[in-house]
């Protein structure tokens, strides 16, 4: 079993992908630089499994087929 995410980190990576979904990626350091531009997370900690869940949802969305 992996870490659990809370509902907030959740909620947050949800949001940013809503508002700007084409500039992530399947690559997490291309994604830290794209959301460094978007909306910045003080925190290192919650700014990495943020994108972690990110970075995961857009492998998600590139296996489901439609």
């Amino acid at each position: 079993m992996g870490r659990i995410k809370t509902t907030a980190m959740k909620r947050l990576a949800k949001e940013m992908l809503d508002n700007k979904s084409s500039g992530f990626s399947t690559d997490f350091n291309k994604n830290k630089a794209a959301q460094s531009a978007i909306r910045p997370i003080e925190s290192k900690k919650i700014r990495n499994m943020v994108l972690g869940f990110i970075t995961k949802e857009m492998k998600r969305r590139g296996r489901v087929v439609a």
